[in-house]
């Protein structure tokens, strides 16, 4: 269910994405006291001027993958992130067991640079 409403609102915001410099995905739920880097910011923004998707996720409680509760980065590769559901069959057709936070790390490499 997660990672279709993940999909269901990627879909709201994406025929506009030529207007965002920057996409944030965040827990609703969730309450976020760490201040993002204006140097990262300007990372992701310098690969956005180039033509090329980057991320950056959330450095903290990750348990081997990605953390999950939130990302910032440009449209393409938020694009990525939102429609993760795609993917799901190749992933698991690896052998896989479907956890969130290990797939989300594969399905992120697999198609974004990560800062």
């Amino acid at each position: 269910l997660a990672l279709n409403s993940l999909y269901t609102a990627n879909l709201l915001w994406e025929a506009y994405a030529s207007s965002y410099d920057l996409v944030m995905y965040t827990r609703p739920d969730m309450a976020y006291t760490t201040p993002l880097s204006a140097f990262d910011l300007q990372r992701l923004q310098d690969f956005r001027d180039r033509g090329e998707d980057a991320w950056l996720r959330a450095s903290w409680q990750s348990w081997f993958g990605d953390c999950d509760r939130f990302a910032i980065g440009t449209p393409g590769a938020m694009t990525v992130w939102g429609k993760r559901l795609h993917n799901t069959i190749e992933y698991i057709n690896q052998g896989n067991r479907l956890g969130s936070e290990t797939y989300l790390h594969w399905a992120m490499r697999k198609y974004v640079h990560l800062l």
